[in-house]
């Protein structure tokens, strides 16, 4: 007896070394640490990691999250494979209770309590410099997870300076490379995803027209604005996309224009880098679109008109500075649009812009840093000093008739302009408001110390560089009053010949940005900006007093509630403003009020500054942090004179081009996104038309105006009794006429054949007439145009109506886009009329409208999630983009009129930047593009309108879990005995086994699910027979399906599979392996639980 008990310890120990020989370390220890594990989960399960930015990482996002338990408790989370930058400080872990996190030394640490509890994510800073090529890995006990860091592949997509600016706001992913990558995943006939909370979202909408045309003539004569705008709706993944036009007649303006001189002088202190409360972006972001938009309005607005720009701002040490960034002249943007760029840094602006002509120079600097104090005078000075200068003041411009032709030239006097923008008070300044030199500031990015230790004799100067006071306010506004009256003298000193011009002045706007802490430096700035007295009377030397929030502390600076600036300024206007007190700089970070120096009294040289209303020097101004404000701020400084008739906008001379006498939209859908349907057609105010449930009788020559045939790669020209025409008619059927076309969208059949490559659905609209403000009379809303177009094949579709890479579509199979064309002859048209002095908008005051629903096709995504799960994204977007690609933007596209002044005088590219980029897609709501139609003769141009506007959700997919068991059998040598020996005794039942069963719990699982192995059922046999031994089995729903599981960690536990019966005559006992092991549940991915089972033969029973 004790013989047999030695000989089955001595077998035990053979198969823990067995076990040892038979699985990898790794595996080994999976084992190892089953045999450890209590039955409950742990109480912190990571769900999501991911990278805020596959080409360019700055942030690690982790989800997670936190069960109950009844202990108070630190848990360790360690990174590893890049370095993440230290938090100061504990920070609240989200809204769970009671819950902090902590990051040092490449480990999260959250700190948790008992009334810790729910879902967490975390955005942890990578350092730059440590990525390298690898994966970066999170590790929570058991729970490991990966995500790939590519440096090779970010070398390789590598962009320029002007595209690494963009790219910021713009985003860089291709959505059909956005799979996951998980390993293999079984078919299921469930949708195995759920939509992320929180992830359905869409780009600010934008196709308000209210501040999209200005109101004053000639500004936007001949535009036409188009739009796409993206909502979501109802249905989780449901989005409604409005497509939209407007157009403005061209009216034939009697006289001449006046080209005006505009100089920019812009606030680059280190405020400006600020992003205010809901704004999303700095105020330096969107001056630099202000900017960018301004300098392509007011150059397109006349081909003699002029800008200049100077930035203000400092730098550490007291110092300030000056740079004149443009000179006088015209200047071209980059490839795209832009005259500007924010650094990627966000702290200094790139100079794109280049000379192109009336006296422009190519810019001295290419960079402006955004840094420093405020001192607006010496940016008013220099901005005067340009305009004091300029050359070619008076200039021969042309003189039209009623009818537009050129009778004479006219000599005329330009006019100049100065725009000031700024974020803040001044918070240095100087009272020789009349000072000529700009010493000791010298013009350039480095500038000078300002204070009178380090500029003695050149000053006095005051202000601490942060703080703005009344003294500075008086100081700056008698600047812009006094150079307003010299910029007036040095244009109009000398008269011009033609008759009828306006009375000599000078423009000068005033803008204020950003949202000020207290109310009190609001009226600062505002008094500063424009000081009128319901302005200047609120602020009195105490106003310092009041900066701080709540008025918790205070600022040094005189108590007293006399003078006001109006006081001051009245006083100034009569002779001298008399004592105020201002913040001597006596030396750099020695700023003094208490000195014989901080008592100022500025005396009134200039004979022209007289009167209150003198120094009143703004013409407009503005409280704006948007471009709508800032743009009618800019369009105020242009003029015209009468008007008459009205030119085309599109050109009418169709020559079977279905450019010619059209307006085209061209829409693609997002990857797996399908069309759901057309609600309506809104026709400016003249009525909302849904889809015709009937063929209109009118239709033939819709068919024929944007159908073509095949034969050729530019179509053949169809009539409406063309038999391809009348073919699609007689297919009609559920709202829509279908037809089949090849890879130029050209008709070739109604049945698909041909070689068709393209499914094309035409949704007829009601057969009702509308006034034309283009011809006058009524048109059919039917001759409309409005299809959507669906891939048969993977095909490169190149289409009548677009140019370039932006007229091809890169459609794969079920690809589908939408192609919306409007006649000229229903295109809404606005017309701005100038009489007296004043304007009247008259015609269409809305747009035309669009509006269709796009869902996620989920069969077709199941299909390729069940063919293969690398292939899908997790990110969708209603619309297609790619960055750089275009071949599969959403665009506008039409031929304008040669007579179309709006499209003749453009440099480059005009962009329209988003407010906010919210679904991280294309940056810009709109771009424009004008090229040379290569079809038609010289002059006549093609315009492409790219529309990025878009919605986007993310899935989070579903994972599965398997089972997978592996039977050994050993005799009493410690050699493996194959399954097929014992094949026999295993399915007649003389070795009977007890049926193994799995359960599992974990997230998601109201009851545990159960997989049921029996070794002597026949097919698990024959299953571990082909095998190996092993067995692989799914965990199923109640239809047998794979059963699909919420992403997380899952216990599995196994019981069963003792010995029930054995009569072949030799002894075996069961020596289970680990009966427990957590595992993890990827997003679409498979978790297996693997367990060995090991027999092993003790002995012989003797058979009787």
């Amino acid at each position: 007896m004790k013989r047999k008990l030695l000989s089955k310890v001595l077998n035990i120990a053979a198969i823990a070394l067995l076990i040892a020989q038979i699985f990898p370390g790794s595996s080994l220890r999976a084992i190892a640490d089953t045999l450890d594990l209590g039955g409950e989960p742990p109480r912190v399960n990571l769900k999501v990691a991911e990278l805020d930015d596959e080409a360019e990482p700055e942030f690690l996002s982790l989800q997670g999250e936190v069960k109950e338990s009844e202990a108070t408790e630190n848990i360790e989370i360690t990174l590893s494979g890049a370095d993440f930058i230290a938090t100061e400080q504990e920070e609240a872990l989200g809204e769970i209770p009671e819950a902090t996190y902590k990051v040092a030394d490449n480990k999260v640490v959250l700190s948790l309590t008992k009334a810790s509890t729910g879902n967490f994510s975390l955005k942890l800073q990578i350092v730059k410099e440590s990525i390298t090529d690898g994966e970066i890995q999170v590790t929570l006990g058991e729970q490991v997870l990966t995500v790939p860091l590519k440096t090779s592949e970010m070398d390789e997509a590598a962009k320029s300076e002007e595209e690494k600016a963009a790219s910021a706001t713009l985003g860089d992913t291709v959505p059909r490379e956005r799979g996951l990558g998980m390993s293999s995943i079984l078919p299921t006939a469930a949708y195995p995803w759920s939509i992320v909370g929180g992830s359905k979202v869409a780009d600010p909408a934008t196709d308000d027209v209210a501040n999209i045309f200005s109101n004053l003539p000639a500004v936007d004569d001949g535009r036409i604005w188009t739009d796409k705008t993206v909502r979501p709706i109802d249905g989780q993944t449901d989005f409604e996309v409005t497509l939209s036009a407007l157009s403005q007649s061209v009216p034939t303006r009697e006289g001449y224009q006046i080209p005006a001189d505009t100089v920019f002088t812009i606030d680059v202190s280190g405020s400006m880098t600020k992003i205010d409360p809901g704004a999303g972006r700095s105020r330096i972001a969107l001056l630099v679109d202000a900017l960018n938009e301004a300098i392509g309005i007011l150059q397109n607005a006349n081909p003699l008109n002029r800008v200049s720009v100077v930035a203000y701002g400092g730098r550490s040490g007291g110092y300030a500075r000056v740079q004149k960034v443009l000179d006088l002249g015209r200047y071209a943007p980059n490839e795209s649009g832009n005259f500007f760029t924010l650094a990627s840094s966000g702290d200094s602006v790139n100079v794109n812009a280049t000379a192109a002509g009336e006296g422009a120079t190519n810019p001295a600097a290419n960079n402006i840093p955004v840094v420093g104090s405020t001192p607006t005078q010496w940016g008013i000075r220099e901005s005067a000093r340009i305009l004091e200068n300029a050359g070619e003041k008076i200039v021969e411009v042309p003189v039209t008739d009623a009818d537009g032709n050129v009778t004479e030239q006219a000599e005329v006097t330009r006019r100049p302009n100065m725009i000031l923008l700024t974020d803040g008070e001044p918070t240095m300044g100087r009272p020789d408001y009349a000072f000529d030199s700009s010493a000791p500031v010298e013009l350039g990015p480095n500038g000078n110390r300002i204070d009178n230790a380090a500029a003695p004799g050149q000053g006095p100067f005051y202000g601490d560089g942060s703080y703005g006071e009344q003294g500075l306010a008086v100081m700056t506004a008698l600047t812009a009053a006094y150079r307003k009256t010299t910029i007036l003298d040095s244009y109009f000193s000398e008269s011009s010949d033609a008759e009828g011009q306006p009375a000599a002045d000078v423009g000068f706007f005033t803008i204020s940005t950003g949202v000020q802490p207290t109310e009190s430096q609001r009226n600062l700035i505002n008094a500063t900006l424009n000081p009128i007295p319901t302005n200047t009377d609120k602020i009195l030397p105490n106003i310092r007093h009041s900066f701080l929030p709540s008025n918790s502390s205070y600022l040094p600076g005189p108590t007293a509630s006399t003078p006001s600036m109006t006081n001051l300024l009245n006083n100034f206007a009569s002779g001298a403003t008399g004592n105020f007190l201002a913040q001597y700089r006596a030396n750099f970070g020695s700023y003094q009020w208490n000195q014989a120096q901080s008592t100022v009294n500025i005396d009134n040289t200039t004979a022209s500054l007289t009167a209150p209303t003198d120094l009143a020097y703004a013409d407009d101004f503005f409280e704006a942090s948007n471009i709508e404000d800032l743009r009618e701020a800019f369009q105020q400084i242009t003029n015209s004179i009468q008007e008459t008739s009205n030119k085309p906008i599109v050109d009418g001379e169709a020559e079977g081009d279905l450019g010619s006498d059209s307006l085209d939209f061209s829409d693609v859908l997002g990857d797996y996104m399908g069309f759901r349907g057309v609600k309506n057609i809104t026709f400016a105010d003249k009525g909302t038309f849904s889809p015709s449930a009937s063929a209109p009788s009118d239709f033939a020559e819709t068919l024929a105006e944007y159908v073509r045939g095949a034969g050729d790669p530019n179509g053949v020209e169809l009539e409406p009794s063309s038999s391809e025409v009348t073919t699609i008619l007689e297919n009609f059927a559920d709202g829509r006429f279908t037809y089949y076309a090849d890879n130029y969208g050209h008709y070739v059949s109604t049945d698909g054949s041909g070689g068709a490559v393209l499914k094309v659905e035409v949704y007829p609209f009601q057969e009702v007439d509308v006034p034309s403000e283009v011809t006058g009379n009524p048109v059919s809303i039917s001759r409309l145009f409005f299809s959507v177009n669906t891939a048969l094949s993977n095909v490169m579709l190149e289409t009548d109506y677009g140019i370039g890479a932006t007229g091809k579509r890169d459609l794969e199979i079920d690809d589908q886009f939408v192609h919306w064309g409007i006649p000229s002859e229903l295109l809404p048209m606005r017309t701005v009329s100038a009489n007296n002095g004043s304007s009247t908008v008259s015609g269409d005051q809305t747009p035309i409208q669009v509006k269709f629903d796009v869902a996620l096709d989920e069969e077709r995504l199941l299909t390729d999630f069940n063919a293969d799960r690398a292939s899908v994204p997790a990110n969708f977007w209603s619309n297609d983009w790619r960055t750089p690609e275009t071949a599969n933007d959403s665009f506008a596209t039409f031929e304008p009129s040669v007579e179309n002044p709006y499209y003749q005088n453009v440099e480059g590219n005009r962009v329209v930047n988003k407010t906010q980029n919210t679904t991280a897609s294309d940056g810009w709501v709109s771009t424009q593009n004008i090229t040379p139609d290569p079809t038609r003769a010289a002059g006549d141009n093609i315009v492409v309108n790219t529309l990025g506007n878009n919605g986007t959700f993310r899935l989070e997919y579903q994972g599965q879990a398997q089972v997978q068991k592996e039977f050994i059998f050993q005799n009493q040598n410690g050699t493996n005995i194959e399954l097929s020996e014992l094949e026999s005794a295993l399915r007649d039942g003389t070795l009977n086994l007890a049926p193994l069963i799995f359960e599992m719990s974990g997230p998601g699982l109201p009851t545990p699910a159960t997989v049921t192995l029996d070794l002597n059922d026949v097919a698990v046999l024959e299953a571990a027979l082909a095998d190996g031994g092993r067995v692989t089995l799914p965990f199923v729903d109640g239809d047998g399906q794979p059963l699909n599981l919420q992403p997380g960690v899952y216990m599995v536990t196994e019981t069963g599979g003792d010995i029930i019966n054995n009569t072949t005559g030799d002894e075996f006992i069961h020596v289970p392996g680990a009966t427990t092991q957590r595992v993890t549940v990827p997003p679409g991915g498979t978790a297996v639980a693997s367990f060995v089972n090991l027999y092993a033969q003790v002995g012989s029973v003797a058979k009787f």
